[in-house]
């Protein structure tokens, strides 16, 4: 749950709101440092020890697997995962605003995807659609590089530049979409509602999908159309975070839960009360009636930079009591 640590309750809302059954989990926990390598990511610690072998992230990139998460089906050639964003000009550099990607209606983001198809076709790269989000389909054997998102939110844009044999092409054909986009009726017609305008596209994730060797042993729990692709194209589907408790109630060996945001809500930062209530339902309040039958044996949960450990003995930890959530997180 990378997410959590970033849920904080509005003062006011904090006697209000109470997670009795993630408090629990938190307090009865070990904590333990996360991962702090930045080429380490919560995806990588989920999937650490899969039975599907080392470097799994790398092997199957971004771009293809939410490809195959949409369409049901292994993609052919090179993705890239494509945000519409809004950039917002700092003193002497530009950053990258959130949320991304940015809140679009379904007719705006048809309409700036066919047009800007239109306006830059021949280019090599074209963009697809489908009331999800948003990917780009690239030249064959791009080889580009470049973060996701969340890790560019607020940054330097000058140093979150797409790196690679191949980005000084995807920097030329950026720049021509960013022309695009200005002024476009589509970024008019937002402004005049006081919305921020699309003024450029975030590309990451780019690459194509790997030779399958083996199929996924695990159950995995996802809202992450990455993990989601990636399970798919082993020949499994991953189940949706409401299914936890039939899941917990199956007969798993292990259970990897990967929630990219939180569950039954968009973006946490729109709305965090409702984000938490929702985890607590969904995930917390199964987690520990599990841990207090004794149907599951080990939970291990990560949260922004931290680890938590809970094994059989949670249940007897009665001098550790639940707290706010702000008390418990780093």
């Amino acid at each position: 749950m990378p997410w959590l640590a970033r849920a904080r309750l509005a003062d006011d809302a904090h006697a209000a709101v109470r997670l009795p059954a993630t408090e629990w989990l938190l307090a009865r926990g070990c904590r333990q440092v996360g991962p702090r390598d930045g080429s380490h990511t919560w995806r990588d610690w989920l999937l650490e020890g899969t039975s599907l072998g080392p470097g799994l992230l790398r092997r199957f990139p971004a771009g293809p697997c939410v490809r195959a998460a949409w369409s049901g089906e292994r993609p052919a050639g090179t993705w890239a995962c494509a945000a519409p964003v809004h950039l917002v000009a700092a003193l002497d550099h530009l950053r990258l605003a959130s949320p991304v990607p940015l809140p679009l209606g379904v007719e705006e983001s048809r309409e700036l995807v066919a047009d800007l198809n239109q306006r830059l076709a021949g280019g090599g790269f074209t963009l697809h659609e489908d009331g999800r989000g948003w990917l780009c389909r690239c030249p064959d054997r791009l080889d580009c590089r470049a973060p996701p998102p969340e890790q560019a939110i607020g940054g330097n844009l000058r140093e979150l530049m797409p790196t690679g044999r191949d980005a000084v092409r995807v920097i030329a054909w950026l720049n021509e979409l960013q022309m695009a986009l200005h002024e476009h009726p589509v970024n008019a017609r937002r402004e005049s509602r006081g919305l921020p305008p699309v003024n450029s596209v975030w590309l990451w994730g780019f690459g194509e999908a790997g030779p399958v060797q083996g199929t996924a042993a695990e159950v995995l729990v996802t809202d992450d159309d990455w993990l989601t692709g990636l399970w798919r194209l082993h020949g499994v589907h991953a189940a949706d975070p409401s299914a936890l408790v039939a899941v917990l109630a199956g007969e798993a060996a292990m259970v990897r839960v990967g929630l990219a945001a939180a569950p039954g809500t968009g973006p946490v930062a729109q709305d965090p009360a409702a984000g938490l209530q929702a985890l607590e339902r969904q995930v917390s309040v199964p987690l520990r009636r599990a841990l207090q039958s004794g149907s599951v044996a080990e939970v291990s949960m990560l949260a922004g930079p931290a680890v938590w450990q809970l094994g059989p003995g949670a249940r007897w930890r009665f001098w550790r009591r639940p707290r706010l959530l702000p008390e418990l997180l780093p």
